[in-house]
């Protein structure tokens, strides 16, 4: 972790010190079971999709023995952390803690059994084979300080995030809630936490999802190991990222999976590790726009993210009030009526001149209103990346100033149906100066197992 989030981890670690967490540990019991983490870093570059980051978390706490069906709990965790380990990638980079393993209601058995580093399949299970539930307690809040801790300070890129199973909350006296909800704050939401909670009553589904809607992540339940698998399940399939195109433009030609629509040859150019392309007229909600490129090759079957890089050159050193844009589209082949636009655009307004970002969606051929994000006053280069995600039939977009270090959201949009194609585009106002516009890190990555 670099930059401010590391500083802010630093202040957060100071806030809530180990040396701290045994003081937490006053009140009685509430068991937990196994917890599984990996999220995206808002500062990962958009070239490419790093292998993730994972720290596991398991439970031995006394409830774990309870019955699930005709097995104990503690059973049921483990196989499902095993197939767990059978489906991560190679590159993953996995850790394990454990707490609640030894005592009688010992709030400080807090132990990381494996540390992170690449995924070693046959270790990672052979840590957990010979753990037993006992009369441990449920440290929630210092097990989650202590993950924190460890995946956070861990200098490798790719996401970083913490995802448990949960049979139960708190009862050590800690507040897992706030502690996570504080860091998230503090460090952008740059690790997320998941959840699922295991055979859980109402008052402890209430804390455990609310542990996962401040960590940013996703709770599901599960009364059975069926549900348990499935639910570890959805939860890799958010967060394992298949990637399924990577265009560099550093080739002698637009790679095979790329077409262009409305070709305008004298008005684009590969060279240098860029596509560089000259705004034209046009419009955004017909199919007049000059060099539009869309992406034709394997989609992905449920979710993904698509990410771009582009920087805006203005001819004249001055900023231009008449409007110009450039970003990407998601669009349905053969049918160009229906579609939605992300953009950086520049134009003169009331506040001056500056760029903004607009996420807006086209339906029957016109433009619905959209959600906007400032971006700064215009100037001679101006460079950003752009990013677009989309869960389900939710899309949200996103924008990074170059040099930035988080992502700023710049609003959702509701699409039904599927085979939305990723495309990038640029325009201009009729009237408007040219605008030299170039392309790089195109990129579309499947979010699924």
């Amino acid at each position: 972790m670099k930059g401010k989030a590391f500083h802010s981890l630093s202040g957060l670690c100071l806030m809530f010190s180990i040396r701290r967490i045994p003081s937490l540990f006053l009140f009685a019991r509430m068991p937990i079971s196994l917890l599984v983490g990996l999220a995206v870093l808002s500062g990962i570059p958009s070239a490419r999709a790093e292998s993730p980051n994972i720290m596991f978390i398991m439970d031995v706490s006394g409830s774990m023995r309870a019955k699930m069906g005709k097995e104990v709990r503690m059973t049921v965790a483990k196989r499902a952390y095993n197939g767990l380990m059978d489906g991560l990638p190679t590159d993953a980079h996995v850790g394990l803690f454990v707490y609640g393993h030894h005592g009688d209601r010992d709030c400080k058995a807090l132990e990381t059994l494996v540390p992170l580093k690449q995924l070693d399949t046959s270790a990672m299970k052979s840590a957990v084979k010979g753990l037993r539930a006992s009369k441990g307690a449920t440290p929630l809040t210092g097990a989650l300080m202590m993950s924190v801790q460890a995946i956070g300070n861990y200098k490798r890129p790719g996401g970083k995030a913490i995802v448990l199973i949960s049979d139960g909350k708190e009862n050590c006296g800690g507040d897992p809630v706030k502690f996570v909800t504080e860091m998230t704050k503090g460090l952008k939401g740059a690790i997320k936490i998941y959840v699922v909670g295991l055979g859980v009553n109402d008052k402890e589904r209430t804390q455990l999802a609310a542990i996962a809607k401040a960590g940013g992540g996703e709770y599901h339940s599960a009364n059975d190991a069926k549900q348990l698998a499935e639910g570890l399940g959805k939860i890799k399939a958010r967060l394992i990222r298949k990637n399924l195109f990577v265009e560099n433009f550093d080739g002698p030609g637009l790679k095979d999976g790329l077409r262009i629509l409305n070709d305008n040859a004298d008005a684009r150019v590969l060279d240098s590790g860029k596509l560089t392309v000259v705004t034209g007229p046009g419009s955004i909600t017909k199919n007049t726009l000059k060099n539009m490129i869309v992406y034709e090759g394997p989609a992905a079957k449920a979710d993904f993210d698509v990410t771009a890089d582009v920087a805006l050159e203005l001819k004249e050193d001055r900023p231009y009030r008449i409007t110009h844009s450039a970003g990407l589209m998601l669009v349905r082949p053969g049918q160009l009526k229906d579609r939605l636009a992300f953009f950086v655009y520049g134009s003169g307004e009331g506040d001056g001149y500056k760029y903004r970002a607009k996420f807006v969606k086209i339906s029957g051929g016109k433009q619905l209103p959209g959600n906007a994000a400032a971006l700064g006053p215009m100037g001679k280069k101006k460079s950003f990346s752009l990013k677009i995600e989309k869960r389900g039939f939710k899309y949200s977009a996103y924008v990074k100033p170059k040099g930035g270090k988080k992502w700023i959201k710049a609003g959702n949009q509701s699409f039904l149906g599927k085979k939305l194609a990723p495309g990038l585009y640029t325009w201009r106002h009729q009237t408007a100066p040219e605008v030299l516009v170039e392309f790089d890190n195109f990129q579309v990555d499947s979010i699924e197992k």
